[in-house]
């Protein structure tokens, strides 16, 4: 290859990793948007956790289970008062069972809380788990981005470095002329 096709190719492997930079260059200002848009989103979905302790999810399961609790109390003393009305019993024994009731209303008030408890705990685990996941994702993208960028404008200017490498004609032809005229030289100064 003479030096004209070797500065041919430097320049064209430099244009090209110029355009490689380039082109990196806007996709990593492209990515980086992206990624802060990413991030804001996923800090606003974090931020909107309805398992937190005494979100939403908990007062949900608060009122389910007080208003559940409520019902089965009101059901028994109706069920009681119109036993008594249809018997025209008297209802001063009744207190007993009214009382037994509500023990056991409690008792399942409680059960269903900490049923609750735990199916929130957990959920808020998962979320925070998806979370600490999702976070990891922006610094991955933009490791992978800078490499490929900065390997493709590298890549393109080894045609250029093995270009340079290659000696152009003047060049083989100047030392071979140098080494046959250093061999003239010297035998001619032996001879003489």
């Amino acid at each position: 290859m003479g030096r004209s096709e070797s500065k041919q190719v430097t320049q064209q492997s430099l244009d090209t990793s110029k355009n490689f930079q380039n082109q990196a260059n806007q996709s990593f200002a492209a990515t980086q948007g992206a990624i802060g848009d990413y991030q804001n989103r996923l800090n606003n979905f974090l931020a909107g956790n309805p398992y937190t302790p005494g979100g939403e999810f908990q007062r949900n399961q608060n009122l389910i289970n007080a208003s559940t609790a409520d019902a089965g109390n009101a059901a028994m003393k109706i069920t009681l008062d119109l036993a008594a009305q249809r018997s025209g019993e008297n209802t001063a024994g009744f207190a007993n069972n009214v009382a037994e009731a509500q023990r056991q209303t409690s008792r399942d008030l409680a059960d269903q809380m900490a049923k609750a408890d735990q199916a929130r705990i957990d959920k808020e685990t998962g979320i925070q788990q998806f979370g600490v996941q999702a976070s990891a994702l922006p610094a991955d993208m933009q490791a992978r981005l800078y490499g490929t960028g900065a390997g493709e404008s590298v890549g393109a200017l080894n045609p250029a470095a093995n270009a340079a490498k290659t000696p152009g004609f003047w060049d083989e032809f100047g030392d071979s002329f140098a080494s046959s005229l250093g061999k003239g030289l010297a035998i001619g100064s032996a001879g003489g």
